[in-house]
């Protein structure tokens, strides 16, 4: 959220002048994506308590894919 719509909007503040402000740089780097068989083999290996959240949560994120959720 910018700065200026924060103050004006959520906070109900006047917007004094900030001067010369700079962005932020882009990172260069790219988000890591697993495919697949790679998610398969981390899910096979989990077991326990963390296998069973890590399989729930990867079907909700497959089912919310598919619009199933809604």
């Amino acid at each position: 959220m910018r700065p200026c719509y924060l103050n004006k909007h959520v906070l109900r503040m006047e917007v004094r002048n900030l001067g010369s402000m700079e962005r932020g740089k882009k990172p260069q780097n790219l988000p890591v994506v697993m495919t697949q068989a790679e998610v398969s083999r981390v899910l096979s290996a989990m077991q326990g308590v963390h296998g069973l959240m890590a399989g729930l949560l990867c079907m909700g994120v497959v089912l919310d894919s598919w619009n199933v959720l809604g």
